[in-house]
Protein backbone atom coordinates (compact mmCIF):
# COMPACT_ATOMS: atom_id res chain seq x y z
CA UNK A 1 0.00 0.00 0.00
CA UNK A 2 1.06 3.93 -0.82
CA UNK A 3 1.15 4.70 2.69
CA UNK A 4 3.35 2.10 3.91
CA UNK A 5 5.96 3.68 1.50
CA UNK A 6 5.77 6.81 2.98
CA UNK A 7 8.46 8.21 5.07
CA UNK A 8 7.76 6.91 9.25
CA UNK A 9 10.55 10.01 10.51
CA UNK A 10 7.26 12.41 11.15
CA UNK A 11 6.32 9.70 13.88
CA UNK A 12 10.23 8.89 15.35
CA UNK A 13 10.41 11.26 17.36
CA UNK A 14 7.45 12.03 20.10
CA UNK A 15 4.71 14.16 19.21
CA UNK A 16 3.43 17.41 21.04
CA UNK A 17 0.52 17.03 23.06
CA UNK A 18 -2.16 19.12 21.67
CA UNK A 19 -2.50 21.60 24.89
CA UNK A 20 1.41 22.33 24.76
CA UNK A 21 2.24 26.10 24.15
CA UNK A 22 4.38 26.57 20.81
CA UNK A 23 6.12 29.75 21.64
CA UNK A 24 8.76 28.88 19.51
CA UNK A 25 7.33 27.82 17.11
CA UNK A 26 4.88 30.53 16.31
CA UNK A 27 7.99 32.91 16.13
CA UNK A 28 9.28 30.82 13.12
CA UNK A 29 5.93 30.00 11.91
CA UNK A 30 4.23 31.95 8.73
CA UNK A 31 0.69 31.01 10.16
CA UNK A 32 -1.06 30.26 13.05
CA UNK A 33 -3.51 26.88 13.03
CA UNK A 34 -5.93 25.72 15.98
CA UNK A 35 -7.00 21.94 15.06
CA UNK A 36 -10.26 21.24 16.53
CA UNK A 37 -10.77 17.72 17.53
CA UNK A 38 -11.08 15.23 14.98
CA UNK A 39 -14.49 14.28 14.25
CA UNK A 40 -14.21 10.47 14.16
CA UNK A 41 -17.63 8.11 12.32
CA UNK A 42 -17.23 4.40 13.36
CA UNK A 43 -15.85 2.26 15.74
CA UNK A 44 -12.78 4.10 17.09
CA UNK A 45 -10.91 4.01 20.70
CA UNK A 46 -10.54 7.44 22.54
CA UNK A 47 -6.77 6.27 22.35
CA UNK A 48 -6.99 6.19 18.62
CA UNK A 49 -8.05 9.77 18.33
CA UNK A 50 -5.39 11.16 20.02
CA UNK A 51 -3.10 9.32 18.26
CA UNK A 52 -4.23 10.62 14.86
CA UNK A 53 -4.29 14.02 16.36
CA UNK A 54 -0.96 13.95 17.45
CA UNK A 55 0.00 12.76 13.83
CA UNK A 56 -1.66 15.58 12.33
CA UNK A 57 -0.40 18.20 14.50
CA UNK A 58 3.12 17.05 14.03
CA UNK A 59 2.27 17.10 10.31
CA UNK A 60 1.44 20.58 10.33
CA UNK A 61 4.34 21.78 12.54
CA UNK A 62 6.56 20.05 9.37
CA UNK A 63 5.05 21.85 7.10
CA UNK A 64 5.74 25.32 9.04
CA UNK A 65 2.63 25.79 10.48
CA UNK A 66 2.56 26.62 14.32
CA UNK A 67 -0.30 24.47 16.00
CA UNK A 68 -2.02 26.28 18.74
CA UNK A 69 -4.01 24.49 21.09
CA UNK A 70 -7.55 24.23 22.01
CA UNK A 71 -9.14 24.39 26.02
CA UNK A 72 -11.90 22.65 26.63
CA UNK A 73 -14.54 25.64 25.97
CA UNK A 74 -13.58 25.97 22.51
CA UNK A 75 -12.79 22.54 21.95
CA UNK A 76 -16.91 22.21 22.62
CA UNK A 77 -17.31 24.98 20.98
CA UNK A 78 -16.11 23.22 17.66
CA UNK A 79 -18.14 20.38 17.87
CA UNK A 80 -21.07 22.89 18.20
CA UNK A 81 -20.10 25.39 16.09
CA UNK A 82 -17.61 26.27 13.42
CA UNK A 83 -18.23 30.30 13.40
CA UNK A 84 -17.74 30.26 17.54
CA UNK A 85 -14.92 28.02 16.87
CA UNK A 86 -13.13 29.89 14.70
CA UNK A 87 -13.96 33.29 16.79
CA UNK A 88 -12.58 31.73 20.09
CA UNK A 89 -9.41 30.51 17.96
CA UNK A 90 -9.09 34.35 16.87
CA UNK A 91 -10.11 36.35 19.99
CA UNK A 92 -8.17 34.10 22.86
CA UNK A 93 -5.08 32.09 21.00
CA UNK A 94 -4.81 34.07 18.05
CA UNK A 95 -5.07 31.83 15.70
CA UNK A 96 -5.13 32.79 11.69
CA UNK A 97 -6.88 29.51 10.85
CA UNK A 98 -9.23 26.55 12.15
CA UNK A 99 -8.20 22.75 10.75
CA UNK A 100 -11.32 20.74 10.94
CA UNK A 101 -10.59 16.91 10.32
CA UNK A 102 -12.94 14.08 9.51
CA UNK A 103 -12.25 10.36 9.30
CA UNK A 104 -14.39 7.85 8.88
CA UNK A 105 -13.90 4.04 9.54
CA UNK A 106 -15.37 1.35 8.01
CA UNK A 107 -13.69 -2.12 9.59
CA UNK A 108 -10.28 -1.32 7.78
CA UNK A 109 -10.86 1.70 5.27
CA UNK A 110 -10.60 5.04 6.50
CA UNK A 111 -11.36 7.58 4.71
CA UNK A 112 -10.34 11.52 5.78
CA UNK A 113 -11.56 14.97 4.72
CA UNK A 114 -9.57 18.04 5.92
CA UNK A 115 -10.58 21.53 5.37
CA UNK A 116 -7.92 24.22 6.40
CA UNK A 117 -10.00 28.24 6.31
CA UNK A 118 -9.44 31.44 7.44
CA UNK A 119 -10.82 32.54 11.05
CA UNK A 120 -11.38 35.71 9.66
CA UNK A 121 -13.76 33.75 6.66
CA UNK A 122 -10.92 34.84 3.98
CA UNK A 123 -12.20 32.73 0.78
CA UNK A 124 -8.52 33.21 -0.59
CA UNK A 125 -7.14 31.16 3.16
CA UNK A 126 -9.15 28.18 2.41
CA UNK A 127 -8.33 24.44 1.23
CA UNK A 128 -9.30 21.54 1.64
CA UNK A 129 -8.46 17.86 0.52
CA UNK A 130 -9.36 14.24 0.48
CA UNK A 131 -8.22 11.16 1.27
CA UNK A 132 -8.12 7.57 2.01
CA UNK A 133 -6.72 4.35 3.13
CA UNK A 134 -7.69 1.17 2.14
CA UNK A 135 -7.63 -2.24 4.76
CA UNK A 136 -5.15 -0.10 6.91
CA UNK A 137 -3.64 -0.30 10.43
CA UNK A 138 -3.36 2.12 12.42
CA UNK A 139 0.22 3.18 11.57
CA UNK A 140 -0.61 3.53 8.44
CA UNK A 141 -3.39 5.88 8.94
CA UNK A 142 -0.93 7.95 11.46
CA UNK A 143 1.11 7.98 8.32
CA UNK A 144 -1.83 9.02 5.74
CA UNK A 145 -2.10 11.85 8.89
CA UNK A 146 0.94 13.40 8.88
CA UNK A 147 1.73 13.77 5.27
CA UNK A 148 -1.21 15.89 5.23
CA UNK A 149 0.00 19.03 6.83
CA UNK A 150 2.29 19.29 3.56
CA UNK A 151 0.03 18.61 1.29
CA UNK A 152 -2.28 21.59 2.60
CA UNK A 153 1.03 23.98 2.85
CA UNK A 154 1.27 23.45 -1.08
CA UNK A 155 -2.31 24.39 -1.51
CA UNK A 156 -2.65 27.29 0.67
CA UNK A 157 0.85 28.84 -1.08
CA UNK A 158 -0.34 27.79 -4.07
CA UNK A 159 -3.93 30.01 -3.01
CA UNK A 160 -1.78 32.64 -2.32
CA UNK A 161 0.45 32.90 -4.88
CA UNK A 162 -2.74 32.88 -6.74
CA UNK A 163 -3.88 36.56 -5.00
CA UNK A 164 -0.82 37.49 -4.93
CA UNK A 165 -0.53 37.35 -8.95
CA UNK A 166 -4.25 38.64 -9.24
CA UNK A 167 -3.97 41.48 -6.81
CA UNK A 168 -0.57 42.16 -9.05
CA UNK A 169 -2.62 41.91 -11.53
CA UNK A 170 -5.14 44.20 -10.75
CA UNK A 171 -2.66 46.57 -9.75
CA UNK A 172 -1.69 47.36 -12.80
CA UNK A 173 -5.00 47.40 -14.94
CA UNK A 174 -5.86 49.94 -11.99
CA UNK A 175 -2.18 51.90 -12.92
CA UNK A 176 -3.32 51.61 -16.82
CA UNK A 177 -6.86 52.91 -15.58
CA UNK A 178 -5.34 56.03 -14.13
CA UNK A 179 -2.73 56.95 -16.82
CA UNK A 180 -5.46 56.31 -19.55
CA UNK A 181 -7.67 58.76 -16.95
CA UNK A 182 -4.85 61.58 -16.91
CA UNK A 183 -4.76 61.83 -20.40
CA UNK A 184 -5.84 64.85 -21.94
CA UNK A 185 -8.94 64.83 -24.22
CA UNK A 186 -9.91 66.96 -27.30
CA UNK A 187 -13.49 67.04 -27.38
CA UNK A 188 -14.33 69.03 -30.85
CA UNK A 189 -17.90 69.92 -31.92
CA UNK A 190 -19.10 72.01 -35.43
CA UNK A 191 -21.72 73.12 -36.92
CA UNK A 192 -22.76 71.87 -39.06
CA UNK A 193 -21.95 68.47 -37.29
CA UNK A 194 -19.83 65.85 -40.12
CA UNK A 195 -16.85 68.10 -40.45
CA UNK A 196 -13.41 66.56 -40.71
CA UNK A 197 -10.74 67.17 -38.02
CA UNK A 198 -7.26 66.26 -38.38
CA UNK A 199 -4.87 67.02 -35.31
CA UNK A 200 -1.58 67.88 -35.87
CA UNK A 201 -1.59 66.56 -39.76
CA UNK A 202 -3.34 63.41 -39.30
CA UNK A 203 -6.34 62.35 -40.10
CA UNK A 204 -8.73 61.83 -36.46
CA UNK A 205 -12.07 61.49 -37.11
CA UNK A 206 -15.57 63.63 -38.03
CA UNK A 207 -17.41 65.65 -35.28
CA UNK A 208 -19.02 65.26 -32.95
CA UNK A 209 -15.61 63.88 -32.04
CA UNK A 210 -13.92 62.98 -28.69
CA UNK A 211 -10.36 61.69 -28.68
CA UNK A 212 -7.93 61.06 -26.14
CA UNK A 213 -3.87 62.73 -26.95
CA UNK A 214 -1.15 63.29 -25.46
CA UNK A 215 -0.11 66.71 -23.37
CA UNK A 216 1.48 69.70 -25.14
CA UNK A 217 0.71 71.99 -28.13
CA UNK A 218 -1.38 70.48 -31.37
CA UNK A 219 -2.83 72.07 -33.92
CA UNK A 220 -6.88 70.99 -35.05
CA UNK A 221 -8.03 71.52 -38.22
CA UNK A 222 -11.92 71.40 -39.06
CA UNK A 223 -13.20 71.38 -42.99
CA UNK A 224 -16.22 70.76 -45.17
CA UNK A 225 -17.27 70.76 -48.03
CA UNK A 226 -18.97 74.34 -49.12
CA UNK A 227 -17.45 76.59 -45.85
CA UNK A 228 -14.52 77.61 -45.16
CA UNK A 229 -11.98 76.11 -43.09
CA UNK A 230 -10.69 76.73 -39.17
CA UNK A 231 -7.82 76.02 -37.37
CA UNK A 232 -6.86 75.99 -34.00
CA UNK A 233 -4.07 75.69 -31.51
CA UNK A 234 -4.45 74.27 -28.37
CA UNK A 235 -2.15 73.32 -25.34
CA UNK A 236 -3.77 70.18 -23.86
CA UNK A 237 -2.42 69.19 -19.69
CA UNK A 238 -3.12 65.97 -18.49
CA UNK A 239 -5.94 64.72 -16.87
CA UNK A 240 -7.95 67.99 -18.52
CA UNK A 241 -10.77 68.00 -21.41
CA UNK A 242 -10.42 70.47 -23.61
CA UNK A 243 -13.68 71.65 -25.44
CA UNK A 244 -13.49 72.90 -28.68
CA UNK A 245 -16.75 74.63 -30.44
CA UNK A 246 -16.69 76.08 -33.56
CA UNK A 247 -18.78 77.43 -36.44
CA UNK A 248 -18.36 76.74 -40.05
CA UNK A 249 -18.92 79.70 -42.27
CA UNK A 250 -20.68 78.96 -45.34
CA UNK A 251 -19.05 80.30 -48.70
CA UNK A 252 -15.93 79.47 -51.22
CA UNK A 253 -12.57 80.23 -49.95
CA UNK A 254 -10.98 83.56 -51.23
CA UNK A 255 -8.12 83.52 -53.88
CA UNK A 256 -4.95 82.74 -53.20
CA UNK A 257 -1.70 83.95 -54.81
CA UNK A 258 -1.64 80.16 -55.73
CA UNK A 259 -5.18 79.95 -57.35
CA UNK A 260 -4.24 83.79 -59.30
CA UNK A 261 -1.18 82.50 -60.70
CA UNK A 262 -3.49 79.53 -62.12
CA UNK A 263 -5.85 81.88 -63.40
CA UNK A 264 -3.20 84.08 -65.23
CA UNK A 265 -1.58 81.34 -66.41
CA UNK A 266 -4.93 79.59 -67.94
CA UNK A 267 -5.76 83.07 -69.27
CA UNK A 268 -2.02 83.19 -70.81
CA UNK A 269 -2.82 79.84 -72.43
CA UNK A 270 -6.01 81.02 -73.69
CA UNK A 271 -4.59 84.49 -75.32
CA UNK A 272 -2.00 82.17 -76.96
CA UNK A 273 -4.39 79.48 -78.37
CA UNK A 274 -6.90 82.37 -79.61
CA UNK A 275 -3.75 83.89 -81.73
CA UNK A 276 -2.69 80.37 -82.81
CA UNK A 277 -6.24 80.36 -84.18
CA UNK A 278 -5.55 83.59 -85.98
CA UNK A 279 -2.28 81.77 -87.46
CA UNK A 280 -4.22 78.45 -88.38
CA UNK A 281 -6.85 81.23 -90.50
CA UNK A 282 -3.89 82.95 -92.18
CA UNK A 283 -2.68 79.54 -93.46
CA UNK A 284 -6.21 78.88 -94.66
CA UNK A 285 -6.62 82.16 -96.33
CA UNK A 286 -2.98 81.56 -97.59
CA UNK A 287 -3.76 78.51 -99.26
CA UNK A 288 -7.58 79.32 -100.58
CA UNK A 289 -5.74 82.59 -102.71
CA UNK A 290 -2.71 80.31 -103.83
CA UNK A 291 -6.04 77.52 -105.09
CA UNK A 292 -7.57 80.85 -106.66
CA UNK A 293 -4.28 82.08 -108.18
CA UNK A 294 -3.77 78.21 -109.98
CA UNK A 295 -7.26 78.04 -111.31
CA UNK A 296 -6.84 81.45 -113.47
CA UNK A 297 -2.83 80.17 -114.63
CA UNK A 298 -4.65 76.80 -115.86
CA UNK A 299 -7.60 79.09 -117.92
CA UNK A 300 -5.05 81.50 -119.15
CA UNK A 301 -2.53 78.27 -120.03
CA UNK A 302 -4.78 76.94 -122.07
CA UNK A 303 -6.26 79.58 -123.77
CA UNK A 304 -2.58 80.33 -124.81
CA UNK A 305 -2.45 76.74 -125.90
CA UNK A 306 0.02 75.75 -123.34
CA UNK A 307 0.02 72.29 -122.17
CA UNK A 308 2.30 69.56 -120.54
CA UNK A 309 5.48 70.48 -118.78
CA UNK A 310 5.01 74.59 -119.88
CA UNK A 311 1.60 74.47 -117.63
CA UNK A 312 3.42 72.43 -114.87
CA UNK A 313 6.31 75.05 -114.92
CA UNK A 314 3.44 77.97 -114.72
CA UNK A 315 1.53 76.31 -111.36
CA UNK A 316 4.76 75.56 -109.66
CA UNK A 317 4.65 78.83 -107.55
CA UNK A 318 1.13 78.37 -106.71
CA UNK A 319 1.24 74.88 -105.65
CA UNK A 320 4.25 76.10 -103.51
CA UNK A 321 1.75 79.01 -101.75
CA UNK A 322 -0.50 76.45 -101.13
CA UNK A 323 1.37 74.16 -98.96
CA UNK A 324 2.76 76.73 -96.91
CA UNK A 325 -1.20 78.04 -96.20
CA UNK A 326 -1.95 74.71 -95.54
CA UNK A 327 1.20 73.84 -93.01
CA UNK A 328 0.21 76.98 -91.35
CA UNK A 329 -3.49 76.08 -90.72
CA UNK A 330 -2.63 71.96 -89.45
CA UNK A 331 -0.02 73.97 -86.84
CA UNK A 332 -2.11 76.89 -85.90
CA UNK A 333 -5.29 74.42 -85.28
CA UNK A 334 -3.03 71.97 -83.47
CA UNK A 335 -1.35 74.45 -80.94
CA UNK A 336 -4.53 76.37 -80.59
CA UNK A 337 -6.41 73.18 -79.47
CA UNK A 338 -3.60 72.25 -77.17
CA UNK A 339 -3.46 75.79 -75.56
CA UNK A 340 -7.24 76.39 -75.36
CA UNK A 341 -7.67 73.55 -73.65
CA UNK A 342 -4.84 73.87 -71.27
CA UNK A 343 -5.73 77.15 -70.67
CA UNK A 344 -9.90 76.24 -69.64
CA UNK A 345 -8.57 73.47 -67.19
CA UNK A 346 -6.24 75.88 -65.44
CA UNK A 347 -9.03 78.50 -65.15
CA UNK A 348 -11.65 75.98 -63.73
CA UNK A 349 -9.28 74.43 -61.23
CA UNK A 350 -8.16 78.16 -60.04
CA UNK A 351 -11.39 78.33 -58.85
CA UNK A 352 -12.00 74.97 -56.52
CA UNK A 353 -10.97 75.60 -52.87
CA UNK A 354 -8.28 72.60 -53.57
CA UNK A 355 -6.47 74.89 -55.70
CA UNK A 356 -6.91 77.57 -53.10
CA UNK A 357 -5.88 75.22 -50.44
CA UNK A 358 -2.52 75.06 -52.13
CA UNK A 359 0.70 77.38 -51.18
CA UNK A 360 2.57 76.78 -54.57
CA UNK A 361 3.90 79.09 -57.18
CA UNK A 362 3.36 78.84 -61.09
CA UNK A 363 5.94 80.57 -63.16
CA UNK A 364 5.49 81.39 -66.90
CA UNK A 365 8.55 81.82 -69.24
CA UNK A 366 8.27 83.33 -72.86
CA UNK A 367 10.85 84.51 -75.03
CA UNK A 368 11.31 85.36 -78.83
CA UNK A 369 10.53 81.96 -80.74
CA UNK A 370 10.09 79.49 -77.61
CA UNK A 371 7.84 79.91 -74.00
CA UNK A 372 7.39 77.33 -70.99
CA UNK A 373 5.01 76.59 -68.25
CA UNK A 374 6.50 75.58 -64.58
CA UNK A 375 4.69 74.70 -61.46
CA UNK A 376 5.68 73.63 -58.23
CA UNK A 377 3.13 73.34 -54.84
CA UNK A 378 2.82 71.46 -51.59
CA UNK A 379 -0.47 70.17 -51.00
Amino acid sequence: MRWLLASLLALSEPAAPRDEPAAASTERARDRVAVAPIELRGETEIEQREQLEAALIEGLRRAGFAVVALDAGAAADCASSASGCSQRARDELGATHLLRTRVVVAERDYGVTLELASVDDDARERVSQEDECSICGLEEVRVMLAAQGPQLRGQLDARREQARLEEERQRRLAAQRDALARQPVIVVHSAPAGALVTIDGEVAGHTPLERRSTAGAHVVAVSLAGHVPEERELVLERGVTQRLDITLRSGRLPPTAFSRQLLITGSVSVSLGVAALGVMASGLSLGRAAERDGERLVDAGVAAGNTGIELTDALADTRHRGRQGNTLAIAGGVVAGVLLTAGAALIGVSTTDRARRVASTVNLAAGPGSWGLSLSGRF
